[in-house]
């Protein structure tokens, strides 16, 4: 009999945790899994498997007051095995109170790297503490705050790493250019301090070389910071300013280089999907990277706070010193370690052993 689980989440699209559910609830089926899912915001929902229930808030007035009453009626209809409580904070303490009600085994998601930055992550901490049975991270453990360590290792605890799910004609889909036009460089991701696009600008400020080049930055946030220290660099011919992007895969697709200079990441999706893409990759070398490539070569790594060898990469990247096809076919082949199909089967695996008799 597959296993049946209910989860709890707020949103059914918006951020990383939101795709994630989406990949595992779409491939369910393919390891022995039924899905029901609570949520409040069903907007833009991308679920499309058949055999998920999906269960939304009736009373949305009453949100956050009245979810325990809810989740309490979607566990009796739905009848779950476990009940897998994802975020936020508001959601997970009632989630987990209905679920004990029922004498029901209880998961909760550690997404990125865990610390304390608020009065709601206090909550959320005591809540997996004192009521999750079990722990799933989608990083390695130890980039957490200690306490967040501690209470990982307390519990039934397993890590797995997102799954990249893109839909083969954008894989396929490779834009032609001219050898002429500049090569072009993309940043993907919120544009704050710790992405670190500052070193990246160095670095290109730095660039002798005499082949054109272009950067492309999608993500929003500190866009005035940003567009200033272009100036102040004198690049603003070079480099183009996208926002938040919908059709980030296709701006991949037609993107020669995928540079990702963060002092600090959880579980760097957008490496994986621009691998998937077949973009090759230059990326900091930090824990979440190194981990990542476990020691391999599937992506060049560099210096975060040394501008200098950035700016060298790139420019053996640029004047095509490097090969970019043997790059890209290593990242490509290093993505299928994170298909949804194993996403699925580890989720399966985790779910078996926590309904084996203690």
């Amino acid at each position: 009999m597959p296993i049946k689980v209910l989860h709890c989440i707020h949103s059914l699209s918006a951020g990383g945790a939101e795709r994630q559910l989406n990949i595992l609830v779409n491939h369910g089926k393919e390891a022995s899994l039924n899905f029901g899912v609570f949520f409040i915001d069903g907007s833009n929902n991308t679920i499309n498997s058949e055999e998920c229930e999906l269960f939304e808030l009736s009373n949305k007035a009453k949100y956050p007051w009245f979810l325990f009453e809810e989740i309490c009626d979607v566990i009796d209809r739905f009848k779950p095995d476990i009940v897998h409580c994802w975020l936020p904070q508001t959601l997970i303490l009632p989630g987990f109170l209905a679920a004990k009600r029922y004498g029901l085994p209880t998961v909760a998601s550690f997404r990125s790297t865990k610390i304390f930055s608020g009065w709601k992550d206090v909550i959320e901490f005591f809540a997996d503490y004192f009521f999750a049975d079990a722990i799933v991270s989608n990083a390695p453990i130890y980039s957490s705050n200690k306490c967040y360590q501690h209470l990982f290792n307390k519990k039934v605890h397993t890590i797995i790493p997102n799954a990249v799910d893109i839909p083969k004609s954008i894989r396929e889909k490779k834009v032609a250019r001219h050898i002429d036009e500049p090569f072009r460089l993309l940043f993907v991701g919120r544009l704050i301090d710790v992405k670190n696009w500052q070193i990246l600008l160095e670095a290109l400020a730095m660039l002798k070389t005499r082949y054109p080049w272009q950067l492309m930055i999608c993500g929003a946030g500190e866009e005035d910071k940003v567009s200033s220290r272009i100036h102040e660099l004198g690049l603003t011919e070079s480099i183009r300013m996208l926002g938040f992007r919908s059709d980030v895969y296709s701006i991949m697709g037609a993107s020669d280089l995928l540079v990702l200079p963060s002092w600090k990441e959880g579980m760097p999706n957008v490496v994986l999907e621009a691998m998937k893409i077949g973009l090759p990759c230059v990326i900091s070398e930090i824990p979440a990277h190194t981990s990542l490539l476990d020691g391999e070569d599937f992506a060049i790594l560099f210096d975060p706070s040394d501008p200098s060898e950035l700016a060298e990469i790139l420019e053996s990247f640029i004047s095509r010193q490097k090969d970019l096809e043997m790059l890209s076919e290593k990242g490509k082949k290093f993505s299928k370690k994170y298909s949804p199909i194993v996403l699925a089967k580890k989720y399966a695996h985790f779910y078996n052993e926590l309904l084996l008799p203690k």
